[in-house]
This record gives C-alpha cells, sequence and structure tokens, in this order.
C-alpha cells in the first residue's frame, strides 16, 4: 500500500491502492478493500470535512463515506480531526445511509466522546 498526496486549493487528497490487502474492510456490509481496490479522501478545508471514496479494481465506485468529525486541525502541511463515529454511506446509486450509530451511542454511554461531542 502506498499513499499518494496532493493538494488543490483548500482540498488535501490521500490516494491509496491496495497492491495486497490481507485484511477484508467493511462499509455497511459492502467490502471496500481488496488487491487494486482504490480509496480517495478529501479533506476539505474550507467545510471542515473529511469524505473518502471506494473504487474496486475495475475503477467501479463502491461507495462514498462522509464522516461526522470536529473541525480540521492544520499542523504545517497535514490534517487531522477527531471522528465522531457517526458517519453516511452513499451507495453508487446514490442513497443514503447513516452508518455506525450504535457504535456512536456506545461511545456516549461509554463516555468516550464529550458531551459537546455528543
Amino acid at each position: 500500500m502506498k499513499i499518494k498526496q496532493y493538494r488543490q486549493g483548500d482540498v488535501l487528497i490521500e490516494q491509496v491502492i491496495w497492491n495486497s490487502c490481507p485484511h477484508v474492510h467493511t462499509v455497511n456490509g459492502t467490502t471496500i478493500s481488496g488487491t487494486g481496490f482504490l480509496w480517495v479522501r478529501f479533506w476539505l478545508i474550507g467545510m471542515d470535512a473529511v469524505v473518502e471514496k471506494y473504487f474496486d479494481a475495475d475503477d467501479r465506485l463502491i461507495g462514498t463515506r462522509v464522516f461526522v468529525t470536529m473541525p480540521l486541525l492544520r499542523q504545517r502541511d497535514s490534517f487531522s480531526t477527531h471522528d465522531l463515529v457517526l458517519g453516511l454511506w452513499v451507495t453508487p446509486e446514490e442513497r443514503v445511509v447513516l452508518i455506525s450509530e450504535s457504535e456512536f451511542e456506545r461511545a456516549v454511554f461509554m463516555g468516550a466522546l464529550s458531551v459537546g461531542e455528543s
């Protein structure tokens, strides 16, 4: 796995093509990793948002994940954020599904998220 990173205006883009993938990764029951799969993360700096797009080995869109996060933090040329567990999954047919709701509720119950984050 090799990460390419580049910036276009207010968007930082990270790209990974899986050479091999020892672990299966899924989102909402959809496999998003495998040999030859492409993963692209967009750090939308002006919007304080993180979006990921997933493609299979034949360059077909598998889906898009929109993260619910705290505002982005900048450290020189890199960015980070605190993921609030919740997210949206958008299928290639543009169906939008709320994901990780039970994990979010568990994080709130266990105190892993502060009152301002939940």
